[in-house]
């Protein structure tokens, strides 16, 4: 019989009401509609188009919500990109059913990925998180979106270090807080409980306890170590803070691995400083956010040496750890004057040499003249675990 908006009444429909839904875009929009008649259908009868229950709204007051924002799932599950299987619930101005309400993006790990589309099943999930926006539309064309994020396994939290070493004016206070430290680290949870705990160094000998914030003397220098722990799993950096005379003699060493013309690996950092070792085996280990020098395949002696730019005499400070299995109590690793045994597997050791002398070598193949550390008395203890390693991060050097 008629036609109107897209809808078509026939005779069978005469007596029947429908909805005809206008929107408007624009301040001076009007209401008018278009009657496209089938003249042969109405002929010779009484048709009466009666109009009622105009109501005029914002289209804009859709809404869309969740039952969670965020949602926690074990190692292994599997994820169901649907409004249903995710909780996702929305409506109209008028409380009506959505025309359509999909999921339209999906970033893991802050990437989008393309293939994670409305409807897909992620069997066995990969750990990370997945946030996962959907957009609703409603019956009059318009539109609102919402993001829930769904974390698969436990996710630790993030460190950023804006620069490793910091030179800062003296009587400088560095705080600590839960969040980090303003403009030089910060700490970033995903909504669990999270906790910040903070081991600071003075000097590359003195250990600080309750420490909540520092002040940078002339000639002093901090070593700071940072554990972020969320739903029991943990994040750990490190960031170096020293008197700004100290700029030219002081450095923090987390370079990349190189091996010498004689084959002897070493660990450089911008062609000035460099850490090597001419039994065993180093490499790169990025463990919880922070990267360290492995020492593997550790024979009964270790000899470390550190090329310098300038001949003069130095102290050095550096960190080690020992990870391994061992079978009774005693000592593992003897480093100058410490002493690492099995008790302190997995704890940071700080070792300090006040001064060292320096010596042309020829030896290493690295070019420059260096100094030689003491030699390493590796124990019969630590070579039981043939799997054993010897961790090495944070190197600092400065003139003595």
């Amino acid at each position: 019989m008629l036609t109107v908006e897209g809808i078509t009444i026939t005779a069978d429909d005469i007596g029947k009401t429908f909805v005809i839904n206008k929107k408007l875009s624009q301040l001076d929009d009007n209401v008018s509609y278009w009657l496209d008649v089938n003249v042969d259908a109405i002929k010779n009868r009484d048709v009466w188009v009666v109009i009622d229950n105009i109501e005029t709204f914002a289209a804009s007051a859709l809404t869309v919500s969740s039952e969670n924002d965020r949602v926690e799932k074990d190692s292994g599950a599997n994820i169901i990109f649907t409004a249903e299987e995710l909780g996702i619930r929305g409506a109209d101005y008028l409380g009506n059913e959505l025309s359509s309400l999909k999921v339209t993006e999906v970033k893991f790990n802050g990437v989008v990925n393309a293939g994670y589309i409305d409807g897909y099943t992620l069997a066995n999930a990969p750990e990370g998180i997945y946030e996962i926006t959907f957009t609703a539309t409603d019956r009059y064309g318009s539109t609102a979106t919402k993001t829930i994020t769904v974390i698969i396994g436990k996710i630790p939290p993030e460190i950023s270090v804006t620069n490793t070493d910091n030179y800062v004016n003296s009587d400088t206070v560095i705080t600590f807080t839960d969040n980090g430290i303003t403009d030089y680290l910060t700490v970033t949870g995903h909504g669990g409980d999270l906790s910040v705990t903070w081991r600071v160094i003075k000097n590359g000998v003195e250990e600080l306890t309750s420490v909540n914030s520092i002040t940078v003397r002339a000639g002093e220098y901090y070593e700071v170590y940072v554990t972020a722990t969320e739903e029991n799993v943990s994040s750990k950096s490190y960031i170096l803070f020293a008197d700004s005379a100290l700029s030219d003699v002081l450095k923090t060493l987390n370079g990349k691995i190189e091996t010498a013309a004689s084959g002897i690996q070493y660990v450089s950092c911008d062609g000035e400083i460099a850490f090597g070792i001419n039994a065993g085996k180093i490499s790169e280990a990025i463990t919880d956010g922070n990267t360290e020098i492995c020492l593997s395949g550790v024979t009964k002696k270790l000899e470390f040496f550190l090329p310098y730019a300038t001949a003069t005499s130095v102290s050095i400070s550096f960190s080690l750890r020992i990870e391994g299995t061992f079978e009774g109590e005693g000592a593992l690793v003897t480093i100058y004057e410490e002493t690492v045994t099995v008790v302190d597997v997995g704890k940071e050791v700080v070792v300090a040499y006040d001064s060292v002398a320096w010596f042309s070598s020829d030896l290493s193949g690295v070019p420059g003249i260096m100094f030689t550390l003491d030699s390493v008395t590796v124990d019969e203890l630590f070579l039981s675990d043939s799997n054993a390693k010897i961790y090495i991060d944070n190197i600092v050097i400065r003139a003595a």
